[in-house]
């Protein structure tokens, strides 16, 4: 009993810990966009 909750503990924590990279993951793509569209509209004249 013990051991299957502790499974079941360990595998909410790998998915709490891919959510939280592929949340991260999605942050640095969306600032890296607006990064480089600030960069475009400040090259272009």
């Amino acid at each position: 009993m013990s051991y299957h909750s502790k499974q079941r503990l360990s595998i909410g924590m790998k998915l709490f810990l891919t959510s939280g990279l592929i949340r991260m993951l999605i942050v640095l793509v969306v600032l890296l966009c607006s990064w480089a569209a600030i960069l475009w509209s400040s090259l272009l004249p």
